[in-house]
């Protein structure tokens, strides 16, 4: 077993990323995920994952993207992988959880 990262295994958004683009992820800002096993290029209950993220989102975030695009961006990473692996997908977002814009907030002068 590799402790590197390979960059076939990160992705964002379908694209393949370097390990310097995916180390500042890590702290970024505020995310959800959903993880789930691939047997045979397959996925059981990729609906229930969906549903999830969905809810998630737009709970966390206001608004949710389109299934689609998360299908699109699941089977660029199985097609990517062995036909049996472990796959996390996760919605974020680079606002860091520790500044003003990550909540929206109006900053106001202090007196």
């Amino acid at each position: 077993m590799s402790a590197g990262v390979s960059t076939d295994q990160a992705q964002i958004n379908g694209h393949s990323i370097t390990l310097s683009e995916l180390i500042p992820l890590a702290f970024a800002g505020f995310a959800h995920f959903t993880a789930l096993q691939v047997r045979d290029r397959r996925i059981k209950g990729l609906d229930l994952h969906l549903d999830r993220l969905r809810k998630a989102s737009v709970e966390f975030f206001g608004r949710a993207l389109p299934d689609e695009q998360i299908r699109s961006y699941m089977k660029t990473a199985i097609d990517k992988g062995p036909e049996d692996q472990s796959l996390t997908v996760t919605v974020f977002s680079r606002n860091g959880e520790f500044t003003a814009d990550s909540m929206d907030v109006v900053m106001c002068p202090m007196d």
